[in-house]
C-alpha cells in the first residue's frame, strides 16, 4: 500500500480483486469475504483465526477453493436446467450437489469379482473369534468364594449365588486376550457347564460357570456380499466424483496468484492433511 493510499481504498481494491475464474463466472475477494462472514456466524467470530495470520490466509485460500468447487458443480447443474444462484457466495444447496453427484456417478457399478477380491484380501475382518459366555461372581473372601464354587458345581452358579449375601451374578461374553493368563487358561480349558474358580483377579476372587461356547467362525461371502458391495460402491462413487472435479478444475478454472490451494507446495504456510 503506497503512502497516498487510504486503508479503506486498499480494502476496497482487495475486495474487488479477482481471485478465480470458473468458466464464465468471476469470483472476487468480496465473494470470499461474504463466505468468511458466514463461516464466522456459524462457528463464532471468536473462533476465526486472527486477521493477517498464516491461519487466516490458509482459511481464505480454502474458502476460494470451496467457492470454486461449488461453481463447478453449479455449472454442471445449470447445464441440466437448474437455475444458478443469484449470489455465488451463498452456500450451494445440498440437493443440487446431490443431483450432480448422482449424475456424475450414475454408471459406477461393482462387479462380483471386485466383491470376492475384497473379501479375500480382508478375510480377517470376517472372522468371528471363539466366544465364551460366562456367569460369574466376584467375592472379596477366598473361603467364601471356595464354598460358592463347591455349591455351584452341584446346583449351578445362579442358584448357588442366590444363597450368598451380596453376591451378584453377572454375564459376560469373553474372547481370548481379555482376561489374565490364569483366568483365560481356566475359562478356555473348560467345557460348557463347567464351574471354574476361585481365581484371583484385580477385584477379588472369581467363580465362573461356562454357559455357552461359540466356536471361531469365518462368515461366508454370501452373508456379507451385499454389505461389501455397498461399501465398494460408495467408495468408487466418491473416487469418480473426485476425479470429475479434478478434471473440471484443470479444464475450467483459472486461479489468481495468492489463491493457490492451502496444500500447494508453493504456498509459504502450506498445510496439507488427510
Amino acid at each position: 500500500m503506497s503512502p497516498t493510499t487510504s486503508p479503506r481504498a486498499h480494502r476496497d481494491a482487495s475486495a474487488a480483486a479477482v481471485v478465480a475464474v470458473v468458466g464464465d463466472l468471476v469470483l472476487t475477494g468480496r465473494d470470499v469475504d461474504a463466505r468468511e462472514l458466514l463461516v464466522g456466524i456459524e462457528a463464532g467470530a471468536s473462533n476465526l483465526p486472527a486477521p493477517g495470520s498464516p491461519e487466516a490466509r490458509r482459511l481464505r485460500r480454502w474458502l476460494v477453493h470451496t467457492l470454486v468447487e461449488e461453481a463447478i458443480v453449479e455449472a454442471e447443474a445449470a447445464s441440466s436446467g437448474t437455475p444458478r444462484r443469484t449470489d455465488p457466495a451463498a452456500p450451494l444447496a445440498p440437493d443440487v450437489v446431490r443431483r450432480v453427484f448422482e449424475t456424475v456417478t450414475a454408471d459406477v457399478a461393482v462387479t462380483e469379482d471386485e466383491i470376492e477380491s475384497h473379501y479375500r484380501r480382508n478375510l480377517d475382518r470376517f472372522v468371528r473369534a471363539e466366544t465364551r459366555t460366562l456367569a460369574q461372581v466376584v467375592l472379596a473372601d477366598h473361603g467364601c468364594a471356595a464354598r460358592l464354587a463347591a455349591h455351584a458345581h452341584e446346583v449351578g452358579l445362579r442358584e448357588a449365588g442366590a444363597a450368598v449375601p451380596g453376591a451378584v451374578v453377572e454375564h459376560h461374553d469373553v474372547i481370548r486376550g481379555q482376561r489374565g493368563a490364569a483366568t483365560e487358561s481356566a475359562v478356555f480349558g473348560a467345557a460348557a457347564g463347567d464351574v471354574v474358580g476361585p481365581l484371583a483377579g484385580p477385584l477379588g476372587w472369581l467363580v465362573a460357570e461356562l454357559l455357552r461356547v461359540r466356536p471361531r467362525r469365518t462368515t461366508p461371502l454370501a452373508e456379507v456380499s451385499e454389505a461389501i458391495a455397498s461399501d465398494l460402491w460408495a467408495a468408487k462413487r466418491g473416487r469418480r466424483f473426485d476425479q470429475w472435479l479434478a478434471q473440471r478444475r484443470r479444464r475450467d478454472v483459472r486461479l489468481m496468484p495468492g489463491s493457490e490451494h492451502p496444500g500447494d507446495p508453493r504456498v509459504p504456510e502450506r498445510m496439507h492433511r488427510h
